[in-house]
């Protein structure tokens, strides 16, 4: 059995071992931490996956960098703007970040894959405290575009 819940008009999977790991979170969907690997979601025209959180030390001993990136593939005929908000939680769900991260000017060509990615700064140690990272997919068709990126 695969879990599949429907958030901001995008399918999210987490597991698909039959156990129910995915849950809301206001217009979020949350998914445990540790299967942020099997993270994608999936609707017609669209595809995310390759979900990668990494937490890296700042040059600062009081900051740490929180990046994300993830591959999103453009199914349709149409150019796509697509943005991925993310939000890490602790156990209580009280945030610890909160970041927005898309492809370059938040634009894929139609029938074109990109990579979307950021990162903002943390306190050092926050992945180590998140239990669950939440993400709202949001995507639309870009008017009066061409296929261009």
């Amino acid at each position: 059995m695969v879990v599949i819940v429907m958030a901001s008009g995008l399918p999210v999977k987490a597991d698909d071992t039959g156990a129910s790991t995915v849950r809301s979170l206001g217009s979020f969907d949350c998914i445990p931490i540790a299967m942020k690997e099997n993270f994608s979601a999936t609707s017609e025209g669209i595809r995310v996956g390759s979900l990668s959180i990494n937490e890296q030390p700042l040059r600062s001993e009081n900051s740490a960098a929180l990046s994300v990136s993830y591959a999103v593939e453009n199914r349709s005929s149409l150019p796509l703007l697509v943005n991925i908000d993310f939000l890490l939680v602790d156990a209580a769900d009280h945030p610890l970040a909160a970041l927005t991260a898309g492809p370059p000017n938040m634009r894929i060509a139609a029938l074109r894959s990109e990579i979307g990615r950021d990162w903002t700064p943390v306190k050092p140690g926050t992945m180590a405290t998140a239990s669950s990272i939440c993400t709202r997919v949001f995507y639309r068709a870009y008017e009066g575009a061409s296929n261009a990126p």
